[in-house]
C-alpha cells in the first residue's frame, strides 16, 4: 500500500494494464540500458513515471501545467530517489524542453482533457489548442522517436485530430483491463513532412 506521500491517482489503465502496449512501443524499442529520454505529458501524479524508474527508466521528465501538482511531486521522497525531473509548463509550449531531445514522449489522458475543456466552454479552439500540442511534441522529438497516446475517447474523434496536420504515421490498438475502454495511438514522425 503507498504512503501518504506516494498517493497516487491514475484514473484510468495503470502501468500494468499498459505493459503489452509499453512492451511493444517502448520497453523493447527504447530498452532501459540505452537510456532513453521518456517525456510524460500532463503527468498529474501518475505512478507511470515511478513504475518506469523501477524497472532502469532513469532518465524521465514529467511536465504539467499545475503548480500544486509539480511540487507535490517533487517533494515527495521516491521521486527524488528514482531521479524523476518534474516541469511546470503548457503542454503547446514546451520550451524548456530542447528539440530532438526526447525518444518516447507520453499522453494518458492528457489530450482527451483538452477535448473535455473545449466541450465546456464553446470559446475554446480545441483543435488549434491540440494542434499546437502536436507540434511541440514533434519538436521535441527525435526524428525516430515515439509518442504514445492513450485515450478513452473514441478513434473516430481521436484520430482525424492526430492525423490533421499530417505529422505523423499512426497506429492504433485497443487497450485490454483497466476500468475504461481505451485505445493506444503509437505516432512515428513523418519523414520530411511526407505522407504516409
Amino acid at each position: 500500500m503507498a504512503t501518504p506521500e506516494e498517493d497516487i491517482r491514475d484514473y484510468f489503465h495503470l502501468f500494468g494494464d499498459l505493459e503489452p502496449f509499453f512492451r511493444k512501443y517502448l520497453l523493447d524499442p527504447h530498452p532501459a540500458g540505452d537510456d532513453p529520454r521518456v517525456l510524460h505529458l500532463g503527468a498529474i501524479d501518475s505512478a507511470i513515471p515511478v513504475d518506469l524508474a523501477r524497472i532502469g527508466y532513469q532518465n524521465q521528465v514529467c511536465v504539467d501545467f499545475s503548480v500544486k501538482v509539480v511540487e507535490r511531486m517533487w517533494s515527495r521522497r521516491v521521486a527524488k530517489e528514482l531521479g524523476i525531473e518534474w516541469n511546470c509548463l503548457n503542454m503547446r509550449n514546451l520550451s524548456e524542453i530542447p528539440s530532438q531531445s526526447v525518444d518516447v514522449a507520453f499522453d494518458k489522458g492528457t489530450m482527451d482533457n483538452m477535448i473535455n475543456d473545449s466541450s465546456k466552454d464553446p470559446l475554446i479552439d480545441m483543435e488549434g489548442n491540440i494542434s499546437q500540442y502536436l507540434r511541440e511534441i514533434s519538436r521535441v522529438l527525435k526524428d525516430d522517436g515515439t509518442f504514445l497516446c492513450v485515450t478513452c475517447k473514441l478513434p473516430q474523434v481521436v484520430q482525424p485530430l492526430l492525423s490533421k496536420d499530417g505529422l505523423w504515421k499512426i497506429q492504433m490498438e485497443k487497450l485490454r483491463g483497466g476500468n475504461a475502454s481505451c485505445f493506444g495511438f503509437a505516432l512515428a514522425k513523418k519523414k520530411n513532412g511526407a505522407a504516409g
